[in-house]
């Protein structure tokens, strides 16, 4: 019977392309919505990077198996999208604010257990304590850069959309993709 040997190099290109995967999750591009400048995605994702790692490994797999731990997460991610739909349905701007932009970045990353930070985690674990630190520490780092990119793209985005009239619509459309995807992780958590 032969081995599946993975090469390091493959090891980091998948951490690095979950990284990249994780920015793009609904709740994320929800919550960047709710921010106001470059100053704010920054800090959300630098704070998202900052949640997870406070709870890395050990937590990450403890939470995982703790449904109401999860729940909290999910229900973190919908509020987020909850508040850009009430926002653009009532035709009122919200914003989250620096401090806020901080606590739920870290609140997003240390309490919302998505696949690609079970993943992380758990391939972090099965290399030792030195090559799994450098594997969150890349995933934080992509993961964080990507959140950052996707905000100003997002700001880019809206401010030509704008002038068409479509960034409401953008907006909604963001806001009902991510509650149905939270929702259905708490559907499937039951």
């Amino acid at each position: 019977m032969a081995l599946l040997v993975i090469s390091p190099a493959t090891t980091l290109v998948t951490v690095i392309l979950l990284g990249a995967s994780h920015a793009v999750e609904p709740d994320h591009i929800a919550t960047l919505r709710l921010l106001k400048d470059e100053r704010e995605y920054l800090l959300f994702g630098l704070s998202h990077g900052i949640g997870f790692i406070l709870i890395s490994i050990p937590l990450v797999l403890i939470i995982a198996m703790n449904k109401e731990l999860e729940l909290i997460g999910n229900l973190v991610g919908m509020a987020f999208a909850a508040a850009l739909l009430i926002g653009e349905l009532m035709n009122k701007e919200l914003e989250i604010g620096v401090k806020g932009s901080m606590s739920s970045g870290i609140i997003q990353g240390a309490l919302a257990i998505t696949p690609t930070k079970v993943l992380v985690a758990v391939m972090a674990a099965e290399v030792g304590l030195i090559t799994g630190m450098v594997y969150i520490v890349l995933f934080i780092a992509v993961s964080s850069m990507f959140i950052f990119i996707i905000g100003l793209t997002l700001d880019k985005l809206a401010q030509v959309l704008m002038k068409h009239d479509v960034s409401k619509p953008m907006n909604i459309a963001i806001a009902v993709i991510a509650l149905a995807i939270m929702t259905t992780h708490i559907v499937n958590m039951v």
